[in-house]
């Protein structure tokens, strides 16, 4: 054999050798490579199924690979196929075309020293030396992993997850912003779990796009790898549909975009949350926009509890910026139901909350900005025994609050069916509305303005209620420590009661305030200014019946001024104004027009009028036997020590005016007595309580009766040491009728007719009273009450009709004038017994100056008969010559004068009194003998003259009375005849006496006279 022969047989040799090393030394070098490596992770058991590797066909399988470590646990390879490239392995990077492994089990456990071993094999670290200089690259164009088992264990964590089918393309280190498609099913802490997309896990920065799909994920296995500790009881079971994108921003910072649907169920304190939109979240900060469902949360901090039936969230745009100071902006919906919100100082319930608006703070250093629409309804809530109940809220509001903390707001709200419950009162109101213009908070000072409206407003509390059916103010307020509110308020139909300390009821229909009002800092006011009106109300005492204190149309008070150093009005009027009536009794006091000017109360208590003006004033007095009717029907007022000062009191005018009247009844005399003042009039200046005040001058008018007159100048100083008053006074046309109940009693006689004109003058120097009244009478006549001795006889001394009858005039008049003294402290003193003496007296004086002035020539014998009731003015009687029955000159001359009294005094009567003396028989025998004589015929005389000298001789017989008392009759006749013929007076006012015969010596015959 040659040699070129035998050199190529060698390497035909070599090359058969070389073949076969080939063929068999990758399989032998691939198991003795892959034993040694695991044994270098700290394998102890290894058991190699099957390995073969092809480099002609660039393939790789190994199946059946199990590496165990000390601890006797095993990682299990199932199969492995992979293809690869050689070429690259020059340019340090390892190409594999497609890898399919199965059946893969990794249990992979973090050590306490921070390295992770797969059931006992420590994984490898990339050295220091290769990390730092040239490394090795890989990269995959199809990697499919199925049918394998996922354990990661971190001291008392553990996840579980199993892998269906995992398919990786395109995953080459060498090239990271090249994006690898991901395509993964299984299961994750036993929850389905779908993940499509694509991944950068070779960047800079970790990226994901991926679309997200599981069925009950329990994120409660999760929280713990996701450090979660107090949120825990919220997270349920995991659903989502949705596509996740994460990835880094320009600098690094980690993004993350969310799209689709998440729900988690079945937390313990969060039953359901459910997410449907998108979000977005950076460094810079977190966009979304969406919907968020919560169902049944609740919230336990200690005692404090929040539950929450139902929440539902819709983001119509979320942009919050990160920072030291975030801003952005946030704009959607916000709807809670049934929120109940406990803790130990007391509870909140909602039935439903809506909240639909914006949030915006634009950058740093600007407002955080509020406006939203605003919805609730069924709160409830409930703290130290108080509780407070709305059924309805809603009204859009604006806010604004700036970075030192002052915060702006606007907007209106809308309230019904509001409702206040406190053990002491409660208060609800059917509906409420506030309009806010505007309102700042800054530093503790409050300024605003806007309206309030309210209805059906009730109010009651243990001894009182108030019920309102409208209440509005619009205006502004103002202050820190104490408020400023300026504005207007008004008040519809209002009615209140009162239990105690008195059962009264208020009501009235409408009332306002227009003006200032500082609150201090217990809510008290301070100061006032301003004026209000009220119309329509009235106020009552309860009672049986019923006391109506007071009623009014119309009052207004104009310019109020209240403060520290008082309070004061300049005017205060009113219309149509009623006081005091009890069932079917009338006002007591009726005014139709009030004017007030220049009120004024001082911090001592000092009030003072400048002037009050009374318009068709009625004032009814009624007097029974309990005293002033209406007196007792108020309770009475607690009583004042006796050393209390007087309220000080000033009213500079006072007038009453227009059609005013005084209505005067009195019950208590037998006899009613009612008197009616009709055009009152009163001005009145310088009323005060100051002792050293000049006197006040009081001028009253009116007219009494139908067709009488009043007039009353009145000078008084009642508080001055010693109190002074004055009076004079003028009373014409009064008729006395009315008037006869009082004067029964004072003189014990009734006024049958007449009318009265009185002067009056009279003071008052401390408790000395004196004066003198001036009477004229018309056409007055009495009835004695007291069996004709009536106690102004009596004061008199004189018969009744004969003092009066002897004071009338020719027109039917009678003139009279009473002085009276007293002092009001002599307990003695009686000023209606004190007038009833002087009256008397006056009678008597004044009837007997009128007969003497009446007939001066005509001697007064003075008053005859023992008793009153009998006695009479006793003329000086008109003598006669003994048997005589002519009038002589002188008695007719007398007749005459008396004539002339008869004619000025029509009630003036005369008994006239014949008497004859029996010592006038002789005489009167022989005047009747001559006129027998002269008489008798012849054939008389003889037998007269027989009888004559039949009969013996004997003296004068004895005297005849019937002859006497003719002879006393005739000369009372003779009177009577010349008074008729000669003065013309009425017969019917002549009485004739019953003739009188005396026999005691002394009075001669005579006609006595007596009135």
């Amino acid at each position: 054999m040659t040699r070129r022969r035998r050199i190529l047989l060698v390497l035909a040799l070599a090359l058969a050798g070389l073949a076969a090393a080939l063929a068999v030394a990758p399989n032998l070098g691939l198991r003795y490579a892959l034993r040694q490596g695991l044994a270098a992770l700290g394998a102890t058991r290894i058991e190699l199924g099957h390995g073969d590797l092809s480099l002609f066909n660039q393939r790789l399988v190994l199946k059946q690979v199990l590496a165990g470590g000390a601890d006797g646990g095993a990682a299990r390879l199932g199969d492995l196929v992979l293809s690869f490239t050689l070429r690259p392995l020059f340019d340090r990077r390892v190409a594999l075309g497609s890898v399919a492994l199965s059946g893969v089990a990794l249990d992979v456990v973090r050590e306490p020293d921070g390295r992770f071993t797969v059931k006992g094999l420590v994984l490898p670290t990339v050295p220091a030396s290769e990390a730092e200089g040239a490394r090795w690259t890989f990269g995959i164009d199809d990697l499919t992993l199925t049918d394998s088992t996922l354990t990661l264990t971190d001291g008392p964590r553990r996840l579980e997850a199993r892998i269906d089918r995992l398919r990786l393309k395109d995953l080459l280190d060498w090239q990271p912003d090249q994006p690898a498609a991901i395509d993964f099913a299984g299961t994750l802490a036993g929850a389905a779990t779908t993940a499509k997309g694509t991944v950068k896990p070779f960047g800079a920065h970790l990226a994901l796009d991926l679309a997200l799909a599981t069925e009950g994920l329990d994120l409660a296995a999760l929280a713990p790898w996701l450090a979660i500790e107090a949120g825990r009881d919220y997270l349920g079971r995991l659903s989502a549909t949705a596509t996740l994108a994460l990835g880094a921003d320009a600098k690094g910072g980690l993004v993350l975009d969310l799209a689709g649907s998440v729900e988690s169920r079945h937390a313990p304190h969060l039953d359901r949350a459910a997410w449907v939109g998108k979000a977005h979240l950076g460094p810079e900060g977190i966009r979304a926009s969406g919907h968020l469902d919560l169902e049944q949360a609740s919230l336990h901090q200690g005692e404090r509890r929040i539950v929450l039936r139902r929440a539902a969230i819709a983001i119509g745009a979320l942009d919050l910026a990160l920072g030291p100071v975030p801003t952005g902006a946030f704009a959607g919906r916000v709807d809670l139901d049934d929120l109940h919100l406990a803790d130990p100082a007391g509870t909140l319930r909602l039935g439903t909350l809506a909240w639909e608006g914006r949030v915006e703070k634009a950058r740093p250093g600007t407002p955080i900005l509020h406006q939203a629409n605003l919805a609730a309804s069924g709160l409830v809530a409930e703290a130290q025994g108080a509780l407070l109940a709305l059924d309805r809220l809603s009204g859009p509001l604006r806010l604004a609050q700036a970075p030192s903390g002052a915060v702006e707001a606007g907007g209106s709200l809308t309230a019904s069916g509001l409702a206040l419950d406190h053990p002491q009162a409660r208060l609800t109101l059917a509906g409420l509305d506030l309009d806010l213009a505007s309102a700042n908070l800054d530093q503790g000072r409050l300024a605003g303005e806007g309206k309030l409206a309210a209805r059906g407003l009730d109010l009651a509390g243990a001894d009182a209620s108030v019920q309102a059916e409208t209440l509005s103010w619009q205006g502004a307020l103002r202050g820190d420590h104490a408020i400023v509110v300026e504005g207007r308020l008004d008040l519809g139909r209002v009615q209140a009661a009162l239990e105690r300390p008195l059962a009264l009821a208020y009501e009235q229909k409408g009332a306002g305030f227009e003006g200032i009002v500082r609150l201090g800092g217990d809510g008290a006011p301070e100061e006032i200014a301003g004026k209000g009106r009220l119309k329509g109300a009235a106020v009552r005492l309860a009672g049986d019946p019923p006391v109506e204190l007071a009623t009014l149309d119309d009052l207004a008070i104009e310019d109020v001024r209240y403060g520290p150093t008082g309070a004061k009005a300049r005017r205060l009027w009113g219309r149509d104004l009623a006081f005091l009536a009890r069932g079917d009794d009338p006002w007591r006091i009726e005014l139709g027009r009030l004017a007030l000017a220049d009120l004024a109360r001082d911090p001592q208590g000092a009030l003072s009028l400048g002037e009050a003006r009374l318009s068709d004033l009625r004032l009814r007095l009624v007097r029974d036997a309990g005293g002033l009717v209406g007196a007792d029907w108020l309770p009475r007022a607690p009583s004042e020590p006796a050393d209390a000062p007087t309220p000080a009191l000033a009213i500079g005018r006072l007038v009453v005016e227009g059609k005013s009247a005084l209505d005067f009844a009195d019950t208590v005399p037998e006899e009613d007595v009612e008197l009616t003042l009709s055009d009152l009039a009163l001005e009145a200046s310088g009323l005060s309580t100051d002792p050293k005040a000049a006197p006040a001058q009081i001028r009253l008018s009116g007219r009494p009766g139908e067709f009488g007159r009043l007039d009353l100048d009145l000078t008084l100083q009642p508080f001055a040491q010693p109190r002074r008053a004055a009076i004079q006074g003028r009373v014409k046309g009064l008729d006395l009728p009315g008037l006869s109940g009082y004067v029964g009693p004072a003189l014990g006689v009734a006024v049958k007719t007449g009318r009265l004109d009185a002067d009056l003058k009279g003071s008052l120097t401390g408790e000395a009273i004196e004066g003198t009244a001036g009477f004229a009478a018309a056409n007055l006549f009495l009835e004695e009450l007291e069996a004709k001795n009536s106690r102004l006889a009596k004061a008199s001394g004189l018969p009744l009709d004969m003092a009066l009858n002897l004071l009338r005039d020719g027109e039917d008049r009678i003139a009279l004038s009473v002085p009276f003294a007293g002092s009001l402290d002599d307990p003695q003193f009686d000023l209606g017994e004190a007038i009833g003496q002087a009256m008397g007296g006056a009678l008597r004086k004044t009837a007997l100056a009128t007969l003497k002035l009446a007939i001066p020539l005509w001697g007064l014998v003075d008053l005859a008969g023992e008793a009153i009731e009998e006695a009479q003015f006793g003329l000086k009687p008109l003598e006669f010559a003994p048997g005589e029955t002519t009038l002589s000159d002188a008695q007719r001359a007398s007749l005459d004068q008396l004539a002339a009294l008869l004619a000025e005094r029509p009630g003036v009567r005369l008994d006239l009194c014949g008497v004859a003396l029996e010592s006038e028989w002789p005489i009167v025998l022989a005047a009747r003998q001559r006129r027998e004589a002269e008489a008798r015929s012849l054939m008389a005389g003889a037998v007269a003259a027989l009888r004559k000298m039949a009969a013996p001789e004997s003296a004068t017989p004895p005297p005849d009375e019937e002859s006497l008392r003719d002879l006393a009759a005739e000369r009372a006749r003779v009177a009577k005849r010349h008074l008729v013929q000669a003065g013309r007076i009425d017969p019917s006012r002549l009485f004739e006496c019953h003739p009188k015969i005396e026999s005691e010596p002394g009075a001669g015959p005579r006609l006595d006279i007596k009135l």
